[in-house]
């Protein structure tokens, strides 16, 4: 084989290597990309509270930037109300947070030890509580919600620390 033919065919395959080393590149590149959005723009708020009974049903909002369909696979919180600890609540429904915006109502059962404490009274829903008085409850909730992005085990935690006042 003459030399000129052996500088060609070696330099085929060095711009066939090049080709192929960037495809995987630019794969990467996205990959990472929507990584980084869906890790750093995740955040979950506090929307809505309503008091149904001895029921607190809380609506968060969880925004998702990236392309990529995460999963919601836990939220857990304390919550108070007017400074007094009313419970731990969560839930482990599976919710799939699509691309944009995506609620997610978590229903919170008051225990009756809790709502003593909290309305000062044995006889009374914490709803009725609110109806028939001029009080309002300031709640506070601080933990979190756990997220699983497409990649083989990989998981994010998003803070939920939020306040709302029941009038």
């Amino acid at each position: 084989m003459e030399l000129k033919t052996r500088r060609i065919i070696l330099t085929v395959l060095m711009l066939i290597f090049a080709l192929v080393s960037v495809s995987f590149m630019n794969t990467t590149a996205h990959n990472y990309s929507e990584f980084l959005k869906a890790t750093q723009h995740m955040e979950g708020k506090l929307i809505a509270l309503d008091v149904q009974g001895n029921t607190v049903i809380i609506t968060f909002q969880f925004n998702n930037d990236s392309s990529w369909d995460i999963d919601l696979i836990k939220v857990q919180f304390n919550l108070y109300g007017n400074g007094t600890y009313v419970g731990n609540f969560d839930t482990w429904d599976v919710i799939p947070l699509n691309a944009g915006l995506t609620d997610v109502v978590v229903r919170a059962e008051v225990d009756p030890y809790y709502v003593k404490k909290l309305t000062g009274r044995d006889d009374i829903t914490i709803q009725y509580y609110l109806l028939d008085s001029s009080e309002s409850i300031e709640w506070f909730m601080n933990g979190a919600a756990v997220v699983e992005l497409p990649l083989e085990d990989e998981t994010r935690n998003i803070e939920l620390r939020e306040r709302w006042v029941s009038t």
